[in-house]
């Protein structure tokens, strides 16, 4: 288990004192390690994003089009110069 922690957290590990007996075995083992834990975390990356695109998605209205919205960000470039100025 230290060794499997060093390898997941550190990233370094005695590859000598892992393959002195039988090299085939240690590389397998390592490697297989190795992608297994980088394909759990990049798992866990994806579902935190799909989580906060979820919730996103569930804020905005769906009747909202692209149309809508370009005519709207239209209307907030012509009346620009309407706007309230903030004293400084």
């Amino acid at each position: 288990m230290g060794t499997c922690f060093r390898i997941v957290i550190e990233n370094e590990f005695e590859w000598e004192d892992l393959s002195e007996e039988h090299f085939l075995t240690p590389a397998i083992w390592v490697w297989s390690f190795l992608l297994l834990v980088v394909l759990i975390m990049l798992n866990m990356v994806l579902a935190i994003i799909l989580d906060i695109y979820n919730e996103v998605r569930q804020k905005v209205d769906s009747a909202d089009s692209i149309f809508l919205f370009l005519r709207q960000a239209g209307q907030r470039v012509w009346h620009w110069n309407h706007w309230i100025k903030t004293p400084n």
